[in-house]
């Protein structure tokens, strides 16, 4: 198996990787990523970075096929869960529809006011974005080190990681982890 790429956090000063969960989706933007390798099975690499308490994302490259992005349905104001709908008779169109802008060849769309360039092998990069974001949830980071032991099959005993608990986009809480099998037999 291909080594893999992953997404990286700058996190009071230092660089660290993102392990588990990514806090930006490309598809909630309008941009259909797709795997492209074995490396990238997400179809996108971001940087991120902290900021005052507040994650930004900072660059992002990415694939790009319009067909690939299915959206829920826009919200009607209306309560979006229903109990008594007949799914035998909803179609797939019903439930979801194209981005805007799907079914037109070309670059992805702009973030945060900054359009792509395109890179290779059918890359496009975000440069300088710097979007705050509004994730909520876990976040784990690992340094190289960490990384590189988990990768060889080694216990995770390097320390050196994060856990940072994120409320709508703001870090709340930061605990530094020791041992990061200690953490996943925590949080699973």
């Amino acid at each position: 198996m291909t080594d893999q790429t992953y997404s990286s956090i700058r996190f009071q000063n230092r660089l660290y990787w993102l392990i588990r969960e990514i806090p930006f989706s490309p598809y909630e933007h309008g941009i259909g990523a797709y795997e492209l390798s074995t490396a990238q099975v997400l179809g996108f690499d971001a940087s991120f970075e902290v900021v005052d308490d507040c994650i930004y994302l900072k660059s992002l490259m990415t694939t790009h096929d319009d067909n690939h992005i299915a959206l829920p349905i826009e919200p009607t104001g209306e309560s979006s869960i229903e109990t008594d709908v007949e799914w035998e008779h909803v179609s797939l169109e019903d439930l979801i529809k194209p981005a805007p802008g799907v079914g037109k060849s070309g670059p992805p769309p702009e973030l945060n006011g900054i359009n792509p360039q395109k890179s290779y092998a059918k890359q496009w990069f975000y440069e300088d974005v710097m979007m705050p974001l509004t994730y909520t949830g876990s976040l784990h980071l690992s340094t190289r080190e960490m990384l590189e032991t988990a990768i060889n099959d080694e216990l995770f005993q390097a320390p050196n990681g994060w856990l940072l608990e994120c409320d709508n986009g703001r870090v709340i809480e930061a605990r530094k982890i020791d041992n990061l099998n200690a953490l996943f037999d925590e949080k699973t």
